[in-house]
């Protein structure tokens, strides 16, 4: 869905591209008036294919933060079907009373697998609720710039198409000179300028993660490796050990405790990307044999559960300009009437025209 989308994007700004060459080529051999307004319009046009890139890109960012909910989700997979699997043995052991010993014992392990993955679970519903807001900021966001760009672009784009002349002539008359090459040359100008210099309105924009770091610290990108492909075994054959295999493994003894320190170290920090937080390891002095043995999987959240750096960012956010003040200046029912721009009409539909004619036929 996420590349439909933004494939569908970028193909309406190339289509705009091409829309713009052909305005102009149209124009080009059909007198001097239609040359200068097509060939000027053409060149606004092809700005306006640069905005639709920008929300293209806006919208993309706007998908990779949502989707980075469900990254981090898959990750906590492995433990909530645990559980799952475990409250499916305990349901079905509930009404067996000579079990009731494992029963107890499966009771115990769900306990002390949900007590494991608390913390975890808390963080990812406060990640959802921030990554949403992120996500929706910057489509909100992108949408705001494009139309307000778009709007420039169609409001001096119409004063630069009032210079057409379309006042008709009769066969053997010859059209006045077009004198308006000088006045387009200067809309578009402005055009260009004001876009090119454009802020959003601060009464409408929402501050972002993505805007304050120069970067979205809510995606992540991992590097997926696959295992190696196992070499297929005949029946009766067993797998031994090579030995550049067991090579290896003696060369590459597992780390040290002060080797994954340093490790830890280096590890980017998701909740302070403009910092790395220094984490070490202790070796443990007591060792328990656990009911339940964590995961083998990288918890998203086995850093330090601090996500404060990011929550911090949006605590105490209040909108620029209160709702009520922004509804009233949008709201069409508080706009007094707008004056009438003009435009074609029939002659029966001004109503001096009965009056006119009445009078001719007097």
């Amino acid at each position: 869905m996420k590349n439909i989308t933004v494939k569908s994007l970028v193909q309406v700004a190339d289509d705009s591209r091409v829309a713009s060459n052909n305005l102009v080529m149209y124009g080009s051999p059909l007198g001097d008036d239609l040359t200068d307004v097509t060939s000027k319009m053409g060149n606004l046009l092809s700005e306006w294919t640069s905005i639709l890139m920008e929300f293209a890109d806006s919208f993309e960012q706007y998908r990779d933060t949502l989707k980075s909910i469900s990254i981090k989700e898959a990750a906590l997979q492995q433990s909530r079907d645990q559980k799952k699997k475990l409250k499916d043995q305990i349901e079905k052991l509930e009404d067996s009373p000579t079990a009731i010993d494992r029963l107890n014992a499966l009771k115990e392990q769900l306990k002390e697998l949900e007590a494991f993955t608390e913390p975890d679970e808390v963080e990812m519903s406060n990640y959802k609720r921030i990554a949403t807001r992120e996500a929706l900021y910057i489509l909100l966001n992108g949408m705001h710039a494009m139309s307000s760009k778009t709007d420039i672009i169609s409001t001096f784009g119409k004063y630069i198409v009032d210079e057409l002349d379309t006042q008709p002539i009769k066969p053997g008359e010859e059209r006045p000179a077009y004198q308006s090459t000088h006045r387009t040359k200067r809309i578009q100008d402005d055009a260009k300028h004001a876009i090119h210099e454009w802020k959003p309105d601060q009464a409408k924009l929402r501050r972002t993660l993505t805007s304050h770091h120069g970067h979205n610290p809510l995606i992540v990108k991992m590097n997926k490796e696959l295992p190696p492909v196992p070499v297929a075994l005949t029946d009766g054959e067993t797998k031994q050990p090579s030995p550049s295999s067991s090579a290896s493994a003696s060369s590459n003894p597992s780390p040290s405790v002060s080797e994954q320190s340093v490790n830890l170290e280096k590890h980017h920090s998701l909740y302070k990307p403009d910092a790395v937080e220094k984490t070490t390891t202790t070796p443990s002095t007591t060792h328990h044999q656990p009911v339940f043995h964590p995961p083998a999987f990288m918890s998203p959240f086995s850093q330090p559960l601090n996500q404060e750096n990011l929550y911090q960012f949006y605590q105490n956010y209040l909108p620029p300009k209160p709702y009520e003040e922004i509804r009233s200046a949008l709201s069409p029912v508080f706009h007094e009437k707008k004056h009438d721009v003009g435009g074609f009409v029939l002659p029966t539909a001004n109503p001096n025209f009965a009056l006119n004619n009445t009078r001719d036929q007097e």
